[in-house]
């Protein structure tokens, strides 16, 4: 299906998409961003905030619906990702991450 707009981020998206799209969804790259916000969001999600090396900087996991999250400086850019992700495939700072 066509890609949410980039203001939209994975608004309201999340609760719609089944156990096997979200396998294959993968996240949603926003690209500049350094900060989001999850007001109007229907389930929690993870964020992973990635440097212009391509070096996670920072981990959000579980983001709660309704919150304002802090600008983090060293980001460029942020993958959203559906709850759990990050703790599925052990995303860490410092890993490297190579978007495809």
């Amino acid at each position: 299906g066509a890609k949410p707009p980039r203001r939209c981020g994975l608004l309201g998206e999340i609760s719609l998409l089944s156990e096997g799209q979200i396998r294959s969804m993968g996240g949603l790259m926003i690209k500049p961003c350094s900060q989001i916000h999850t007001f109007f969001m229907k389930a929690p999600i993870d964020v992973v905030y990635i440097n212009r090396e391509s070096k996670v900087v920072q981990v959000d996991e579980a983001v709660p619906k309704a919150k304002c999250c802090k600008r983090v400086k060293k980001a460029k850019y942020l993958i959203e990702f559906p709850e759990g992700t990050a703790k599925r495939f052990n995303i860490k700072e410092e890993d490297m991450l190579e978007v495809k």
